[in-house]
């Protein structure tokens, strides 16, 4: 009897993972990479994941400057540390709820910039080295449409074209892989700005040095216009380590950035004021 009981248990295992949905996506349902993009398992609509619903899915991804605010024209360029929102949309009329996967990429297929600020029912995954960005549970629609926005930070400058892959699918909200029904995945690529890899002002000089550096980093201004400059650090995935205004009165400037912390490695120094950003890449050793 207890053989019986057993068997019957892990045949009730095995069908309800059969069967199961990626209600709390697919990178952390164990299903991994599901965007349609470079190194992915697929799509949404792949083996072994959704299929069977009614109605056609569309999806799409689109990049809007954070400064221009939610309502401006999305872009097709980028600029070096910029913050941007990543607004994913979609339709079914069928379907009221809907999940999705997304990742940014250079053309070497790494991860290119960092992902924040997701709301309710959005967080991250890694898979395959990746940085996924998915559903936590069905997302519902919003004025009869599919929709959820959060953040990206640009990579640094100098890191070329990235694209956008992404997959978005619309489910019943039943709980299980059947009946739901499945988009095209759908790219955007966004070329870097010529402007923010040579935004650099006439006249105004700006050193780092040692560099490379062990324990403190000095910085140096001159022929700048006198105000607030902000200086910031990031380090390769575009993580700030480093903030701190620091203000300009003339002449010759200069700053000791204490370093102590910092894991050996490159960084990039960004310094801004107004219109006016320099990004200087120095080595930690």
């Amino acid at each position: 009897m207890k053989q019986k009981i057993l068997l019957f248990t892990a045949s009730a295992a095995l069908a309800f993972l059969t069967l199961s949905s990626n209600e709390n996506g697919p990178a952390h349902g164990g299903e991994g990479n599901r965007t349609g993009g470079p190194g992915a398992s697929g799509s949404c609509g792949a083996s072994n994941c959704h299929s069977g619903g009614t109605g056609t899915t569309t999806g799409t991804v689109e990049i809007r400057k954070k400064s221009a605010g939610l309502s401006s024209t999305p872009v097709t360029t980028y600029e070096g540390f910029v913050d941007y929102y990543v607004t994913v949309t979609g339709t079914n009329s069928a379907l009221s709820h809907f999940g999705f996967q997304l990742d940014a990429l250079n053309t070497a297929n790494t991860n290119a910039g960092t992902f924040s600020n997701f709301p309710a029912q959005v967080y991250s995954a890694t898979a395959g080295g990746r940085t996924l960005i998915e559903h936590s549970s069905p997302i519902a629609k919003t004025g009869g449409v599919y929709t959820v926005t959060f953040e990206w930070k640009a990579p640094p400058s100098g890191a070329g074209k990235v694209t956008f892959y992404g997959c978005l699918n619309a489910v019943n909200n039943d709980g299980q892989k059947t009946g739901d029904q499945p988009g095209t995945p759908f790219s955007v690529a966004l070329t870097e700005s010529p402007s923010s890899v040579n935004q650099v002002v006439q006249n105004i000089s700006i050193n780092t040095y040692p560099n490379p550096f062990r324990s403190a980093l000095n910085l140096t201004m001159e022929n700048a216009g006198t105000g607030i400059y902000n200086i910031t650090a990031y380090d390769l995935r575009g993580k700030q380590i480093y903030n701190e205004d620091m203000r300009y009165n003339g002449g010759t400037f200069t700053t000791a950035i204490n370093t102590y912390k910092w894991a050996a490695g490159t960084y990039f120094i960004q310094i801004v004021k107004d219109d006016f950003k320099q990004v200087v890449p120095v080595v930690k050793q």
